[in-house]
């Protein structure tokens, strides 16, 4: 009977398991890093439409401070004083910043006018602080005197 040699390479298959391994590895880490992008990308979304929200929600609440005091109250009240607008619908004179509206937002807004004393130009920021930073969402008015 003729004996078959037998070949030892141990080593080898070795060398194969473990690069199998490190390219599973690379692979999960690929589908954890894309699920983590979407995760955020989802919530910068989220905050974004909220912030937009709110200031379009700051832009009407100045158009009812406006009807409410009537044009010459309202420009002598606001013309080129930045304000604070909380959530209830206070406005207070913006100092340095404003308090939250919600857990991330804070809502500002700033008149300015045309020379004419006719028209504000009104504009409402809504800042967001999250982990990549301040993100921002300003909606612009132009408010005229109708009296």
């Amino acid at each position: 009977m003729k004996k078959v040699p037998v070949h030892k390479n141990f080593g080898q298959t070795l060398i194969e398991l473990l690069m199998a391994l490190g390219a599973g590895v690379l692979i999960v880490m690929a589908i954890v890093g894309g699920v983590v992008m979407a995760g955020k990308n989802s919530q910068f979304a989220k905050n974004q439409n909220l912030a937009t929200r709110y200031a379009q929600g700051g832009v009407e609440l100045i158009r009812s401070q406006r009807d409410k005091l009537g044009w010459s109250a309202f420009y002598t009240n606001y013309n080129d004083q930045p304000q604070c607008l909380d959530g209830t619908g206070n406005f207070t004179p913006m100092s340095i910043s404003c308090a939250k509206i919600a857990i991330l937002f804070t809502r500002a807004a700033t008149f300015v006018d045309d020379g004419t004393g006719l028209n504000l130009t009104v504009t409402v920021t809504v800042s967001c602080q999250d982990s990549s930073g301040t993100h921002q969402s300003n909606q612009t008015t132009v408010l005229t005197s109708w009296e």
